[in-house]
């Protein structure tokens, strides 16, 4: 199971799970991936404009609040297909440094435009 937490969070997340863990003699182990980034592509285009960049999946068939994998120039990546702006989109998990690559790849498609959280905001009004 893949838990994705706000950053400005995650060590308290991190604590307080390794906390209820330890308190409930769970048998479980938390690993924290550190060297893992994520970033959302969202929107009416999104798929796509992601479709274009990844191998190993058919993204119209890929249903909702599905978390899948798929490869972007030979690097495996972890995305859910969510949508928390109100529109289609994808969230997409790897390594820094892949997750680096595939955003650029993505920023260089005429379709997509950067968005910050206050346009994330604005479209949950």
């Amino acid at each position: 199971m893949r838990i994705v937490v706000n950053g400005a969070n995650k060590y308290t997340v991190v604590n307080h799970l390794n906390a209820v863990i330890k308190a409930e003699g769970y048998n479980v182990q938390l690993q924290h991936l550190e060297d893992y980034g994520l970033v959302a592509l969202q929107g009416p285009k999104s798929s796509e404009v992601l479709q274009s960049l990844v191998q190993g999946v058919t993204l119209s068939e890929v249903p909702f609040m599905t978390q899948f994998s798929a490869r972007f120039k030979g690097q495996d990546f972890t995305i859910t297909r969510s949508g928390y702006t109100g529109e289609d989109g994808f969230e997409i998990s790897s390594t820094g440094p892949n997750v680096v690559a595939i955003t650029e790849a993505i920023l260089n498609n005429p379709l997509v435009s950067l968005a910050g959280l206050g346009s994330r905001d604005s479209l949950r009004l």
